[in-house]
């Protein structure tokens, strides 16, 4: 890599006045994820890249780089500026071909010079192949940044919508309706608009009742398209049970599911603790099916106080709902609907991938006594060593902040408490800060934490690795630094997963609290491939968690999109 690009030092380069203001003209940069800090009208100092001279802003430390052909100041000295040594090769594919190196950093260290320039790379030797290249994927960058700019304005313009389409408190219409609906909503009690019914539970311990060809739904599966439990005609008729169709809608009463709303996904019966709701032929179902989600909240403080207690066919009949025309609440249900199937579409990938996942670190990693796993990549045959961990890490904690530390701002940190419920396995960004204290302890990128503590022996028997330096590492933190034959993710995939988050929930101490110590950690049995085998492994896994991650993104973003138009779009 060092014969591809020579480095110039940014120190000349080096904001002054980190005071930003959006009206200036010269961008300040850094490698990482960020890109462009703010701007300032400093007009000295300046790197003058071009589109005929641009420039590859490479972070020293954390290994990640940009392509600039734009002039622009940087923060720190922590990177290497890289301009080509031979001008007849092309910059962008050769700056793919750098992005494309798979490398974890796992000490703090500078690694340009020491690493990355050692690189042995492979160019095509034809400059028309490199120009060919190039251009392709400068193309392919190109088509994401239009469609991110795309996605934006169209976030921009939803959010804009939204605050316009739905009436606010005290009004009658929203600002904006869908176009050819001017009428003013009116208000109805449930009952005057619907007809409703409950149904029953046939005797248990009656074998005959059981066992027939009837779903028996329950208010837990209101929204399910299968039941655990069937009955006979027999069950049918000595009981209350009373039959719905498929499409009716389902209230559930009772317990837990208390509020809960749904569309009946099959013919069959119902018990006590779901009433059946058939709106009449002027009432649109799926409107009345969102209105009752969007009143949920409302229903349950009103009706059930300290959430004890049942709701009733009286109490749901004496509800005021707000109704347009018959054709505006088939728009509106029609809408949630869709966003609903779109819901439903990415939960199922979702739960796919994570089954996947699940299958595939069950056949990766060697079962218990054995030295090879079930499934391998293409070309690895050796046996897997197995040693203690405390012969292939050093360790160490964390240092003590609570909750009560945190602010808006200041120096980021992880907290034990959200390492097993925020974070993923590879930690890049963190969002919780704190004014740091005399004493802290900041990650150099590449150790491994795991919590010291935690309700049970699965939430603390997990890993992740923290990417970035100078990430405060809070108390009750185990920190493990691994020597260079174990790869990071790769540890602390087996950590949270294979045979060692077993031993691990086993040595866990505590009732209330549990425990676990570094000296634990210590004596955890370890199997591990060659450095490649890891990387291989590693990589597959995180790919496999950014898709997972990619659809819980969507999902949170429709859900609450969902819910934002709720709020909106009913009076």
């Amino acid at each position: 890599m060092g014969d591809v690009f020579k480095y110039e030092q940014p120190q000349a380069y080096i904001v002054e006045n980190t005071e930003y203001n959006e009206k200036n003209e010269i961008p300040v940069l850094t490698a990482g994820q960020s890109f462009i800090l703010g701007y300032t009208n400093e007009h000295f100092g300046i790197k003058e890249a071009s589109e005929n001279e641009p420039v590859i802003i490479f972070d020293d430390f954390t290994t990640s780089s940009h392509y600039v052909n734009f002039p622009f100041k940087v923060k720190s000295s922590a990177m290497k500026l890289l301009t080509l040594n031979n001008q007849k090769d092309n910059i962008y594919c050769a700056y793919n071909v750098l992005k494309n190196i798979s490398y974890l950093p796992v000490s703090h260290e500078r690694h340009w010079i020491s690493v990355f320039s050692k690189f042995g790379i492979l160019l095509p030797k034809c400059t028309k192949e490199q120009k060919q290249l190039g251009e392709f994927f400068r193309n392919v960058d190109n088509l994401i940044t239009l469609h991110q700019r795309k996605y934006d304005k169209l976030v921009n313009v939803k959010k804009a919508m939204l605050e316009k389409m739905f009436p606010k408190d005290g009004a009658d219409v929203p600002e904006i309706r869908f176009k050819g609906f001017t009428e003013a909503w009116e208000q109805r009690k449930l009952g005057e608009v619907c007809d409703s019914y409950s149904g029953g539970t046939p005797t248990v311990g009656i074998k005959e009742y059981y066992g027939g060809q009837i779903p028996f739904i329950r208010s837990a599966e209101i929204n399910s398209e299968t039941t655990e439990l069937f009955l006979t005609e027999e069950g049918l008729k000595n009981s209350s049970a009373r039959l719905i169709d498929t499409g009716n809608i389902l209230y559930a009463l009772y317990g837990a599911t208390s509020g809960e709303v749904g569309r009946a996904r099959l013919k069959g019966a119902i018990n006590q603790a779901i009433l059946a709701i058939i709106p009449n032929n002027r009432y649109d179902s799926e409107y009345l099916v969102q209105w009752l989600r969007k009143s949920k909240h409302r229903i349950i403080e009103t009706y059930l106080q300290g959430g004890q207690g049942n709701l009733s066919g009286a109490i749901v009949k004496e509800l005021l709902v707000e109704f347009p025309t018959t054709e505006e609440q088939k728009e509106i249900g029609a809408y949630f609907e869709k966003l609903d199937n779109l819901i439903t579409l990415h939960q199922r990938k979702y739960d796919k991938l994570v089954n996947v996942k699940k299958a595939m670190l069950e056949k990766m990693f060697p079962k218990d006594g054995a030295d090879v796993p079930e499934i391998r990549f293409k070309g690895f045959t050796e046996a897997w060593e197995q040693r203690k961990l405390g012969d292939l890490a050093s360790f160490s904690k964390g240092y003590g902040y609570s909750k009560s530390d945190l602010m808006e701002s200041g120096t980021p940190i992880i907290l034990y408490g959200r390492l097993y419920t925020n974070y993923e396995t590879v930690i890049s960004d963190v969002d919780t800060y704190v004014n740091e204290k005399k004493g802290s302890v900041y990650s150099r990128g590449g150790e491994i934490i795991v919590p010291a503590s935690g309700e049970t022996a699965e939430d603390i028997s997990v890993a992740s690795v923290v990417e970035k330096q100078g990430v405060l590492l809070g108390g009750d933190l185990n920190i493990v630094n691994p020597t260079k034959i174990l790869n990071p993710v790769f540890l602390a995939i087996s950590i949270s997963n294979g045979n060692p988050h077993k031993e691990m929930t086993k040595m866990a101490q505590g009732k209330s609290v549990v425990h676990l110590h570094n000296a634990d950690l210590e004596k955890i049995n370890l199997n591990f491939p060659s450095c490649d085998e890891q990387v291989l492994i590693s990589t597959y896994f995180q790919n496999i968690d950014n898709l997972i991650t990619l659809h819980q993104r969507k999902l949170e973003k429709l859900k609450n999109l969902k819910k934002a138009c709720l709020e909106k779009m009913f009076v």
